[in-house]
């Protein structure tokens, strides 16, 4: 399964962080993109 999850992560913070822990828990096999727009 895949998960997408995108959004404006500027000042991170606990909930950002539990977004992530929730999208890690439906599955084992994950990768991370991370991009900066100037």
């Amino acid at each position: 399964m895949r998960i997408w999850m995108d959004g404006a992560f500027d000042m991170m913070h606990y909930g950002h962080m539990n977004a992530f822990r929730q999208a890690r828990a439906l599955g084992n096999n994950y990768t991370m993109l991370v991009g900066h727009a100037v």
